[in-house]
């Protein structure tokens, strides 16, 4: 009877966990607006950073950190980092930065790489082997604006 209870335990324990996360609620709207009107007020957990400098201090300190800190802290549910302009050179070279970016991937942080900027610094196989997405960011980011999203650039 012991040896049953005790393999019984931990099936019991997993089971209630499992049923714990999935009641818990999806929808965060506490003031019962619709998903069109929560949308034109703001995704107040939705941040985008918009990094630009080719400063690896700005980058280690600031524009990289913040972003991977607000999601592995859950500060933010739903990051993004638009890598735009002559940062676009400093991911392709700089392997500590590159580590980062690996890193940030993990975390489940959305990266996008401007096309434009990977085309004109002739980066497209660092980035490539990077395994993030080259994309032109003029729309994504006009949609980001109108989503009224926190946006911060560096």
């Amino acid at each position: 009877m012991f040896s049953f209870t005790k393999r019984l335990l931990p099936l019991l324990l997993l089971a209630s966990l499992i049923f714990f996360v999935s009641c818990k609620p999806h929808n965060n709207n506490k003031e019962g607006l619709s998903d069109s009107e929560t949308q034109l007020r703001g995704d107040t957990s939705a941040l985008v950073v918009i990094w630009t400098s080719a400063d690896k201090e700005v980058a280690m300190k600031t524009a990289l950190a913040y972003p991977l800190n607000s999601k592995l802290n859950g500060w933010m549910q739903n990051v993004t980092v638009l890598v735009w302009g002559p940062s676009v050179q400093l991911l392709a070279k700089d392997k500590e930065i590159q580590n980062i970016f690996t890193y940030m991937k993990q975390a489940g942080v959305n990266v996008f790489v401007d096309k434009k900027c990977v085309d004109e610094y002739k980066v497209a196989k660092d980035i490539e082997a990077l395994k993030l997405e080259i994309r032109s960011l003029g729309k994504p980011l006009t949609v980001f604006i109108m989503q009224k999203r926190n946006i911060l650039t560096f």
